[in-house]
């Protein structure tokens, strides 16, 4: 209110009262209409406070099996409360106000405290032991509530176990490669202990030992092993903890490891019974890949065999056992220096078969993926990608001239390019092992067209992809999907693993996978080079089948498909608090943390009334409206006096 509001606000006042000093009515009237336009002017606002009782406190107790033990102490505590409260108990995924006759066979503190949070308490007095093992964790609403919660832990916060708790290490190593095993180790309850992990191979031939100090209270320990990789194939390894007197379990102190170790190159073997314009080209694309190991020989004549690089005749042909891939290019099958090539691929061999066969018996046309007939085909084939391979893309491709004379494509067979309505790249498994079929006559003029007008080295990317394909390397994922446990229990967390690999099969990171489950697509997100983490809940009983897929560097891949089993029930065993969990779910609500030792010391905190606060103007039209009406009031009183 302004002094000048004020000094003209009781001159009229004054005046006022001198002029209708005789006239009580109109001065009371007039008065009135001042006091109002001196508020309206000055802008006076009335502020109040209300107080909004509080609603009951609530005391929530986890009523699942591993709290049994802990019902009389905690019914007993509760008993003793001296503040007017509302009793519930957390039963699986449900809030009831009775005590129920049989315990929760899990434990859902999410959807406990989220239902405890919409009844609006004036805060939350949760007794759990923490076994949070159903659904998404609760520190995910937690930020969200507007309940404060204390939280009283319940049970034995030390029990005396020691446990692997997971290993990282590279799923493909080559031979000679040193590998690095990183093992999380997790011990409580123990006193100045000190144990061993054990690394063992299968046979129980001890391979290395780390001291294992066991803690008093709950911690994690890293420690790493090296191991040399020695000969290719699989090695199983076992990392393996001493049991120690009254642990809580046994279960946990084994760990099972898997190497697949692989040969350092991949030996290829091309053969050929003439020297074409395509030869060139094909063994310059090979050279050029440090990964491949290549001999590369030419039957001239009967029974006379060259080395075409080194220039060097052989007595004899290579024995096919040395090599991982056959390359026949251009050939007679019939007369081939092997007599046993089917039953080598049937067994794992891989084989590229390129350019125009000859000699084909009923065994090898049952083997390929394309059937051809001897002779060729001349004229202007466009090419159609139906699959993308390696170099073979959607991208647009010169015209072919030549091709073999194409028959059909076998119903298993996966056709990667067509020339016209006639397939002529693809490949299809034969027993063990994989036959790529190429039916383009003129594979080096093609490159040489494609490589000019799209300006990329074709051929040396399309020719090493095929052969880490057909090779017993191409036979493993390079997206490999690891889950620790195969039996999870319905509405349990499931985290899973995922390691990427280049061609090369090292690791190779920067990928973008997400992990298929049903109609869901769930992303996996990096956590050092080349491995990946995500998780899922177990939504539904019985097996479910789960792989990942992406891309990676430009690559699409597909991992394994791993298969999880899920249980219908969960079977609470009495298990030691989760103090860490139980204390973020304090923090992060505003609340406090405690034990159930600590019961009988701790004061519940104040409750504290809301209020509601209320502010009253009287700049409104009611107030205008006040003002008129006394004014024509005043009017009236003035006409029956005559008074104009």
């Amino acid at each position: 209110m302004t002094l000048t509001a004020l000094l003209i606000s009781a001159a009229a006042l004054i005046i006022t009262t001198l002029l209708y000093w005789k006239r009580p009515l109109q001065l009371t009237l007039r008065i009135f209409v001042i006091v109002l336009m001196l508020v309206l002017i000055s802008n006076v606002t009335i502020r109040t406070v209300t107080e909004i009782p509080s609603n009951k406190p609530m005391v929530m107790v986890d009523y699942s099996v591993s709290m049994k033990s802990h019902r009389e102490d905690i019914l007993s505590w509760i008993s003793a409360i001296d503040f007017d409260h509302e009793l519930v108990f957390s039963q699986c995924s449900a809030l009831t106000r009775e005590e129920p006759k049989d315990y929760g066979d899990y434990t859902d503190l999410k959807t406990a405290i989220e239902l405890a949070d919409q009844l609006d308490p004036a805060f939350i007095v949760l007794l759990s032991d923490g076994n949070h093992n159903y659904g998404a964790s609760p520190l995910s609403i937690a930020g969200t509530l507007n309940t404060p919660v204390y939280v009283y832990g319940v049970g034995d916060e030390e029990p005396r176990n020691a446990s692997i708790i997971d290993a990282t290490y590279p799923q493909y190593v080559y031979s000679n490669d040193t590998v690095q095993i990183e093992v999380a180790v997790e011990s409580g309850g123990f006193s100045n202990a000190v144990t061993e992990l054990i690394l063992n191979s299968t046979e129980g031939k001890g391979i290395a030992v780390q001291p294992l100090p066991l803690s008093d209270v709950s911690a994690r320990n890293t420690l790493l092993f090296t191991y040399v990789a020695n000969e290719p194939g699989s090695v199983q390894l076992n990392l393996s903890i001493p049991p120690q007197p009254d642990e809580t379990s046994y279960e946990d102190n084994t760990h099972t490891l898997l190497l697949n170790i692989l040969k350092d190159k991949i030996k290829v073997l091309y053969y050929t019974d003439h020297i074409s314009f395509n030869t060139k080209f094909i063994l310059r694309s090979m050279q050029s890949d440090d990964d491949l190991s290549l001999l590369p020989i030419a039957c001239l004549a009967s029974d006379e065999y060259h080395d075409i690089v080194r220039n060097v005749r052989l007595t004899r042909p290579p024995d096919l056992a040395g090599f991982d891939v056959l390359i026949l290019d251009n050939v007679n099958l019939k007369k081939l220096p092997w007599r046993d090539v089917p039953d080598r691929l049937s067994r794992g061999t891989g084989i590229l078969l390129s350019g125009t066969p000859r000699g084909m018996s009923s065994t090898w046309l049952e083997a390929m993926p394309i059937k051809v007939a001897e002779g060729m085909l001349h004229g202007a084939y466009e090419i159609e990608i139906t699959e993308p391979f390696s170099a073979l893309t959607e991208d647009n491709s010169p015209p072919v001239r030549t091709i073999s004379r194409v028959m059909s494509a076998k119903d298993d067979a996966v056709v990667v390019a067509r020339a016209g309505n006639l397939p002529v790249v693809g490949y299809r498994m034969h027993g063990r092992g994989k036959i790529f079929q190429i039916a383009i006559t003129d594979l080096g003029l093609w490159h040489f067209l494609r490589s000019g007008l799209q300006n990329d080295a074709f051929l040396p990317k399309f020719m090493g992809d095929i052969l880490r394909s057909v090779s017993t390397t191409g036979q493993h994922q390079r997206l490999v999907l690891t889950s620790r446990y195969h039996e999870y229990n319905l509405g349990e967390m499931i985290h899973l693993t995922l390691q990427s690999y280049d061609r090369d099969f090292r690791p190779a990171g920067a990928g973008d996978f997400y992990l298929v489950v049903s109609d869901e697509r769930i992303p996996f997100y990096e956590t050092k080079m080349g491995q990946y983490e995500a998780t899922l809940v177990a939504k539904e009983t019985g097996q479910q089948k789960v792989f990942a897929e992406g891309e990676l560097r430009g690559e699409l891949l597909t991992s394994n498909v791993l298969g999880i089993n899920v249980s219908s029930r969960v079977v609470e065993n009495e298990y030691r608090m989760n103090r860490e969990l139980l204390k973020r779910i304090a923090a992060v609500t505003s609340g406090t943390f405690n034990t159930l030792n600590e019961m009988d010391s701790i004061e519940m905190p104040e409750i504290i009334p809301n209020t509601e606060s209320r502010t009253l103007g009287f700049d409104s039209p009611f107030t205008y409206a006040a003002v008129i009406m006394l004014l024509v009031i005043d009017w009236v009183l003035r006409r029956r006096r005559g008074i104009t």
